[in-house]
């Protein structure tokens, strides 16, 4: 008897020797698990807006037209398109003449002046949008013709934008605009009133009229039977980034 018992008590301490192996191990496999603990976490959501892009655009009110708007003329008694406000029969700056139905019909005599406007409907739409009104006839305007002098003005709704001035270089700006600037109002306005122009009262889209004058010199004696072109003309609206235009600097 006394042969046996050694070995029992031998098994017993050897289970219980491996009772603390089996809980160190199924503590290794709990924490090892990643999935088992969760993080704290939160998120929240901003609504957020769209961003639209703006427009540019230039569409033609009408065509080309011819005037005869000699001063010392009595039958210039209608008033030239966009220099006279919408149901008004004067103002201080309208412009009159009688339309030259036939141009290539029509004869210029010394100190006669010829006027030639294009109508358009302007649109500009962005918040950092300044953009060059250009009066593009490089194939169709000889402005180094003898004999005539060229002037140019712009009109809007009637009232004067930009006032008459010698017309000497096609490529040159006749005006900068600027587009309105509601959606920005914690940025500057490029307008400043004389070297670029704002829209209307916030307006998008503007109607001005171009109004070109020759007048045929006094002195030109020596000029008759002479052609002169005035055609193949283009009104072109481009953007402009230039450092010093409005509120552009340097980037």
């Amino acid at each position: 008897m006394s042969s046996t018992t050694p070995v029992i008590v031998m098994t017993e301490e050897r289970r219980r020797g491996r009772g603390p192996l089996w809980v160190a191990a199924a503590a290794v496999l709990v924490l090892g698990g990643g999935s088992t603990f969760a993080y704290w976490h939160d998120a929240q959501t901003y609504t957020g807006g769209s961003i639209v892009s703006g427009t540019l655009d230039v569409s033609p009110v009408g065509e080309m037209q011819f005037w005869d708007v000699s001063a010392d003329r009595a039958d210039a008694t209608t008033a030239l398109p966009g220099t006279l406000p919408d149901g008004e029969d004067d103002g201080p700056d309208a412009v009159f003449g009688h339309e030259i139905d036939d141009p290539s019909a029509w004869r210029m005599s010394p100190e006669d002046r010829v006027g030639v406007t294009v109508t358009a409907d302007v649109t500009l739409e962005g918040d950092n949008l300044v953009a060059a009104l250009t009066l593009d006839g490089s194939t169709g305007i000889d402005l180094a013709s003898d004999g005539v002098t060229y002037t140019y003005a712009v009109y809007r709704d009637g009232a004067t934008l930009v006032a008459p001035k010698p017309l000497t270089d096609l490529s040159a700006p006749l005006l900068y605009l600027s587009a309105a600037t509601d959606g920005q109002e914690a940025g500057a306005d490029d307008a400043d009133g004389s070297t670029v122009l704002a829209m209307t009262d916030g307006q998008t889209t503007d109607r001005l009229t171009v109004l070109v004058t020759a007048t045929f010199d006094a002195d030109a004696q020596q000029f008759m039977s002479k052609t002169y072109t005035f055609a193949n003309v283009q009104l072109s609206l481009e953007q402009v980034r230039t450092q010093g235009l409005g509120s552009f600097v340097a980037p």
